[in-house]
């Protein structure tokens, strides 16, 4: 989605008043203050019953509760080879986090919330674009989709790249997951078909790394 599609994208909501933050790098502090301010806007809004909010060090349990029900949903529950304590030490325990997350939380009528979903998200750079926020994860429990939660999450996500003055967001969908996909066009993202994701991991990482032929 490029910037142009974002702005289309939350013309609708009070997130189009989302102001540039600036700044030289994707420090800590820039990236919270982009998203407190996001949160702010899209919060006012609770009509939806959703309540999004960046989360904290005691929700890491939470957290890795939501990814492995988002592994069992993908088919690939065997895919999670980290957990909660490397949470903890690439985002709360450095200076500079590597992944920030959004949770999503239902706000019944009775008062009672339930956090119900989260994405999991990354800041970078391309050559050919500049600057970028990546969306690793986004899952809402089953009972709870279709309600207004993940397009709201999404706007939240593509006002806080207009904040960061980011050109693009970037996320990737599996080719069964034909709702999402539908989704996803419906606001506005582009859909690159052709395009294959290529990795080295775990110990095919460490065999190619290691080879003396290279």
């Amino acid at each position: 989605m490029n910037q142009n599609a974002m702005k289309n994208f939350v013309s609708d909501s009070p997130l189009i008043g989302v102001s540039p933050i600036g700044g030289r790098n994707f420090s800590n502090d820039l990236v919270t203050g982009a998203f407190s301010q996001c949160l702010d806007l899209v919060n006012a809004q609770q009509e939806s019953g959703f309540r999004l909010r960046l989360a904290q060090v005691e929700d890491l349990n939470t957290i890795e509760s939501m990814v492995k029900g988002l592994a069992e949903y993908v088919n690939e529950p065997d895919a999670i080879e980290i957990g909660s304590s490397d949470y903890r030490k690439d985002g709360f325990d450095l200076e500079d986090p590597l992944w920030y997350c959004l949770l999503v939380d239902r706000v019944h009528e009775n008062g009672s919330v339930e956090t119900c979903g989260y994405a999991f998200v990354f800041v970078g750079y391309l050559l050919g674009s500049g600057r970028f926020v990546y969306l690793e994860d986004l899952f809402l429990q089953v009972e709870h989709r279709g309600a207004g939660g993940g397009k709201k999450t999404m706007k939240t996500l593509a006002a806080l790249c207009l904040s960061l003055e980011c050109n693009s967001l970037y996320w990737q969908a599996l080719d069964w997951n034909t709702t999402g996909l539908k989704f996803y066009e419906s606001i506005g993202a582009t859909i690159h078909h052709g395009e294959r994701t290529s990795r080295y991991a775990g110990e095919a990482l460490k065999r190619f790394a290691q080879h003396d032929s290279i």
